[in-house]
């Protein structure tokens, strides 16, 4: 009887074990294609219903919507500039340095520019805008939302 429940408890004990470790590798392998999926690309569902409500909101919002989209992992370093593209449309100006081997840096405004009141005068621009910077290899590096105008 001793030499049963031994034998009983030794499947047991393999079972619980093997069952824990095909859970750990579910888990392990889920966490790994999450952050291989998202480490560089959106997926369409995600990109469709970004553009749909940050097109369609007022410029606060767009700002409420970047910082959610920062804290969701949407926007996040690594993205590429053509990620970045498709989030942003035209809102997304790039420039780079006066060098020639600078690095790329863009911003998004969220508020028009207001014109300027003659030729001669710079157009204005005011409210929240987010700043990015570029790896030389093209991916996001840096980021930073802002309120401040020179």
């Amino acid at each position: 009887m001793v030499h049963n429940l031994r034998k009983v408890r030794t499947i047991i004990m393999k079972n619980i074990f093997s069952r824990s470790c095909v859970l750990l590798s579910l888990f392990i392998c889920a966490l790994i294609g999450s952050k291989a999926l998202s480490a560089d690309t959106l997926t369409p569902k995600m990109l469709l219903k970004w553009q749909s409500s940050y097109k369609a909101a007022e410029p606060k919002i767009k700002r409420d919507l970047v910082i959610k989209a920062i804290d969701d992992g949407t926007i996040k370093r690594g993205l590429t500039l053509a990620n970045l593209k498709e989030l942003f449309g035209e809102d997304l100006q790039t420039y780079r340095g006066e060098s020639s081997n600078s690095v790329l840096q863009a911003t998004v405004f969220f508020e028009p520019v207001i014109p300027a009141p003659n030729p001669m005068m710079s157009a204005l621009r005011q409210g929240w805008y987010i700043d990015l910077i570029f790896s030389s290899d093209g991916r996001l590096e840096y980021y930073s939302l802002s309120n401040l105008h020179k």
